[in-house]
């Protein structure tokens, strides 16, 4: 009786399958194949013990247990690889030259940016004071006039009221420290000095050849800082 009613419940079960295969995809065929193979070594398991033979039904489990612990790893694993990657954001635009990283998120437009050479490497733009920026200019002017037109861009959109050449009311004029890091020059330099280093940087940051009304103002003013 007992292998009447086991090959009836066999035979229900092949039918159900069969049915549910028509209309069924890939993925639930291979789950039901390894739900199948679940029951089938139960039920063979299930018989062994009752007929007496429980050491081979042990046997067994030792034998197939870690072999459908490892496939059933390997699924789950090959569904993790399979798994769509989490949306994201559209990357930032980057552009380097020798002297600055700028960063553009093309989401917000937010525009941040690093010194990569001399004595501020590694500060971002925005932590830094004007004097300092304007040091940086003066350099690049000198030493990597390719960097200009970032640090202009940098400049006109993240300080866009430093742009005019008019005088602020409540700003302070630009004390003599500031003009000689404005000239790139030394606690001691002479007047023949801050003429020649302001006709140098003059003949690049001119609006005339390409340069910045912003920095041609400012090279005035530390000229007229450092002569009075």
């Amino acid at each position: 009786m007992v292998w009447i009613a086991l090959g009836s419940a066999a035979l229900l079960l092949v039918l159900l399958a069969l049915r549910g295969f028509a209309s069924a995809s890939v993925t639930q065929i291979r789950a039901a194949l390894l739900w199948f193979a679940v029951f089938l070594a139960l039920a063979i398991g299930g018989l062994l013990v009752l007929s007496g033979r429980g050491p081979m039904a042990l046997f067994l489990l030792f034998a197939l247990g870690p072999l459908a612990w490892r496939r059933w790893q390997a699924r789950r694993l090959a569904q993790g690889f399979g798994a769509a990657p989490p949306p994201q954001g559209p990357a930032e635009d980057t552009v380097e030259t020798a002297t600055l990283s700028l960063r553009i998120d093309p989401t917000t437009g937010t525009m941040s940016g690093t010194v990569l050479r001399g004595r501020h490497a590694g500060r971002d733009l925005a932590m830094l004071q004007r004097s300092q920026i304007e040091e940086i200019f003066a350099d690049c002017l000198e030493n990597d006039p390719e960097s200009l037109p970032l640090l202009e861009t940098w400049i006109a959109r993240m300080q866009p009221e430093e742009e005019g050449s008019a005088p602020r009311p409540g700003v302070a004029p630009m004390g003599r420290e500031e003009a000689l890091a404005v000239l790139g020059l030394q606690a001691d330099a002479s007047p023949d000095q801050v003429r020649t280093a302001y006709l140098r940087l003059m003949r690049v940051a001119h609006p005339d050849r390409g340069g910045s009304d912003w920095l041609a103002a400012r090279l005035n003013e530390a000229r007229d800082t450092l002569l009075r």
